[in-house]
């Protein structure tokens, strides 16, 4: 959902939509992983708001493959 807001609803300022993310994430992971979600959710929002449609069409899979990553590993 974060990605989906990053990439279509640009009026949205980029640290609202981390600060919310991370706002729902306190249910879900611990105080010590949210540093990372964190990282996760700024570059994304980077790669998200570039021009280059090949990019912005690989960044859920990106996104998703961290994630897979870092969660396998905890």
């Amino acid at each position: 959902a974060a990605i989906y807001e990053f990439m279509f609803m640009h009026k949205t300022p980029v640290k609202v939509v981390i600060t919310e993310y991370l706002k729902v994430a306190d249910f879900f992971v611990q105080e010590s992983q949210k540093g990372f979600l964190n990282a996760i959710l700024e570059k994304a929002s980077k790669i998200s708001r570039i021009k280059n449609e090949w990019k912005r069409f690989l960044l859920p899979f990106m996104i998703f493959f961290v994630n897979l990553r870092f969660f396998i590993q905890n």
